[in-house]
């Protein structure tokens, strides 16, 4: 990773809470599963409901991009749970204290550009996979017939 960047504390760049029953989370937050949890951390692709109380919520400030957010809290949180789980469970408190690197905006944008392509091959590639096991599954029961 570049070098160049400054370390803060989640507590001071980001709004969380553990998710309520009925609130809509907008696109871009981050949710990590706080309770029977071994560092689950997902990414709001779209505005939703994230029902289960499992689970913190968290909306970094607008000045930081929420793909390189979620990126960064994606590779320090095995850290962050050696270090505050008891048992399977992370207190909503606790969440504050992930360390979070950021970089300049340029090259936060830069980073998740990057990683968005990735994922995006990652799809077709998943996809391809699957349209080649039906082609498979139906040569083979053709075989058999």
């Amino acid at each position: 990773m570049i070098e160049n960047y400054k370390k803060y504390k989640l507590k001071d760049i980001a709004k969380y809470e553990r998710a309520k029953k009925g609130t809509i989370y907008p696109i871009g937050s981050t949710i990590i599963q706080i309770s029977a949890s071994k560092g689950e951390v997902e990414y709001l692709e779209d505005d939703m409901e994230v029902v289960e109380g499992k689970y913190a919520v968290v909306i970094p400030d607008k000045n930081i991009n929420k793909r390189y957010f979620n990126i960064v809290v994606n590779k320090n949180i095995k850290r962050f749970f050696m270090k505050y789980q008891s048992g399977l469970n992370i207190q909503i408190k606790d969440i504050g204290e992930i360390v979070i690197e950021l970089h300049e905006r340029d090259i936060q944008d830069t980073i998740a550009a990057h990683f968005e392509a990735i994922e995006g091959d990652e799809r077709a590639i998943i996809r391809e996979i699957g349209i080649m096991t039906t082609l498979k599954n139906r040569f083979l029961r053709d075989l058999f017939i």
